[in-house]
């Protein structure tokens, strides 16, 4: 039967408005579900503009190179299509268009990956293993649990406010709640230490 935990003994108080949902299953395993951090109202408006122009360069892009004809805001740049000097580098102007395109989806991917990042780390009796999910891609990073030193909040260089959450492992080291608030991954250190003992 799965138990859901409100705090952990051993570890610092729970931070207020704090979303990490903490379980112990059956098996003795104890998981953390860290869900979505979500992005801010202007990072939205800013990203449906940016999607908006990536979708009228495609489809310019692509009457230009297909129809040898101007619409939108290419009848300004060039009234009579594509000049004839340019056809015979349809091909690297294709490459252009697609690179350009490209580029800027995958930049749009990066500014909304916090709205699809979740990850669910499990301290079990062998393992400690972290599974991060963003974009329908899963990545499983596991260490042995007799090789596990513990959970640390490295601040690069030090002094910094923000800090890094990683588990501490023999000779390696685990990333994981990149999109935690700091007070989230202060407490974290606290728990993950508290489950190892």
């Amino acid at each position: 039967m799965t138990t859901i935990l409100d705090e952990v003994a051993g570890a610092r108080e729970r931070p207020g408005s704090c979303r990490v949902q903490i379980t112990r299953e059956e098996n003795g395993s104890v998981v953390l579900n860290f869900p979505p951090a979500g992005v801010s109202p202007p990072i939205w408006f800013f990203s449906a503009v940016m999607l908006g122009n990536l979708l009228i360069t495609l489809y310019t892009g692509t009457v230009l190179l297909i129809l040898h004809r101007s619409v939108l805001f290419m009848t300004q740049i060039s009234p009579g299509g594509l000049p004839l000097s340019l056809n015979h580098y349809d091909l690297w102007l294709w490459l252009a268009l697609l690179l350009a395109v490209g580029l800027g989806f995958w930049t749009l991917a990066i500014i909304l990956r916090p709205v699809t990042s979740r990850e669910r780390l499990e301290i079990g009796p062998l393992w400690v293993t972290i599974e991060h999910r963003a974009w329908g891609r899963t990545t499983v990073r596991q260490l042995a649990r007799q090789d596990v030193r513990g959970f640390l909040l490295r601040r690069v260089p030090p002094g910094l406010d923000s800090g890094i959450l990683t588990v501490q492992g023999r000779g390696e080291e685990i990333v994981f709640g990149e999109y935690l608030r700091e007070t989230d991954r202060e407490w974290l250190v606290s728990v993950g230490n508290a489950l190892l003992k």
